[in-house]
């Protein structure tokens, strides 16, 4: 009558041990998470602060700093919002089943890949002008900041959508071939995003 109890008492310590392991592994996993996302953030970071900074720095400095404060800003402003694209796909990749969250995300998603490509042409337009040609009435109202950020990011999200630009159009061999590698990406973000939706319905 022993051995069975043995046998009980040995079957019991294996399942606990296991059960503690199951436990340190997911708690191995969590872990690894925080400290990827840790480290995603503080890339981000990185990123993000330098971009701010010369974004500031060309509303107070003279004017002949402006272009290369530009050129810093851009370059950044495009890595930035195209790693947070990058991070947001990843994220949706990885969960199971359809939520709000990843229909969310998927549409934040495409906004921002509009703003990290409007930010590629403004970079392209910085180093190389004449790239995008603009109506003679509205070149000198161009010159002011905002405004042409506002007008590439028309240019952007038109062509993301399939639509056709009316002040600004790419000129330059570099800018026309962004322009149309935009458009493939916008086919190829929608098909992939319906498709992994459709898949995980």
């Amino acid at each position: 009558a022993v051995l069975p109890d043995r046998a009980d008492d040995a079957l019991l310590d294996q399942l606990v041990d296991d059960t503690q392991l199951v436990e340190h592994i997911q708690c191995r996993r969590v872990e690894g998470r925080r400290t990827k996302v840790h480290r995603q953030r503080v890339r981000m970071m990185l990123l993000a602060i330098p971009a701010l900074l010369t974004n500031a720095a060309m509303y107070f400095l003279p004017e002949q700093h402006h272009k290369p404060c530009a050129v810093v800003y851009h370059a950044l402003a495009t890595v930035f919002f195209g790693a947070a694209v990058v991070v947001i796909l990843q994220d949706t990749f990885r969960k199971q089943g359809i939520v709000a969250d990843q229909i969310i995300a998927g549409v934040n998603g495409f906004l921002i890949a509009g703003v990290a490509w409007s930010n590629l042409y403004l970079l392209v337009d910085t180093l190389a002008p004449g790239s995008f040609a603009v109506p003679p009435e509205y070149v000198a109202e161009l010159q002011e900041v905002q405004l042409r950020r506002f007008e590439f990011n028309i240019l952007s999200f038109a062509t993301l959508t399939g639509l056709v630009p009316d002040r600004v159009t790419p000129e330059g061999r570099v800018a026309r071939t962004l322009v149309w590698m935009q458009a493939a990406f916008a086919l190829f973000y929608l098909a992939v995003i319906i498709g992994l939706l459709v898949g995980l319905r």
